[in-house]
């Protein structure tokens, strides 16, 4: 009787080991980040935490800068979800609406696009509903989707050096915004 509790406490543990070491070995965020940028199917730990990507105590990626002048071309359909992401620096690629795989980062706070020729603002910018700040700097983006000003949380916005014709009347829902800058 005794040995049988004891094994059923052994299994208990087993099962417990296995549920918590598959949560914390499922894809990892250094190898999301390794597969988008060189498109291999490794399995990485987190050595990327050390390379410049600011990431948390348990190895999820918080802070990460993109630069197309340092890559070649990236895949931005397949960006991938980075589960504790919170400020997010693309700078320097060519595509001409923001990648929905960005727009389904829902914990950004901080969302940087410069100098990427953005033309289209998809109304999905909605989705970013944790975001604080706002950058895109240097587009060629002409008309500014109304579900831009539905971010509640939005303080600082800025669009300078873009071709924007028509700011739509509900930027006056941008109530907590204490910085916002728009020039051609």
């Amino acid at each position: 009787m005794i040995f049988g509790g004891f094994l059923a406490f052994l299994c208990l543990i087993c099962i417990s080991f296995y549920l918590v070491k598959g949560q914390t070995t499922d894809k990892t965020d250094c190898t999301k980040y390794y597969n988008f940028v060189y498109g291999d199917t490794k399995n990485y730990s987190n050595i990327c935490c050390e390379a410049g990507i600011k990431c948390d105590n348990n190895g999820y990626i918080k802070s990460l800068a993109l630069s197309g002048r340092s890559r070649e071309s990236l895949d931005f359909t397949s960006f991938p979800t980075f589960s504790r992401l919170e400020e997010l620096n693309i700078s320097n690629f060519d595509f001409k609406e923001i990648p929905e795989g960005i727009l389904n980062s829902t914990f950004l706070k901080i969302l940087t696009l410069s100098e990427d020729n953005i033309e289209i603002v998809s109304p999905s910018i909605q989705n970013l509903s944790q975001l604080e700040e706002l950058y895109i700097s240097q587009n060629n983006i002409k008309e500014i989707p109304s579900e831009l000003f539905n971010l509640k949380k939005l303080k600082k916005l800025a669009l300078d050096k873009n071709n924007i014709e028509i700011i739509p009347p509900t930027i006056q829902n941008l109530s907590k915004y204490r910085s916002f800058i728009f020039t051609k």
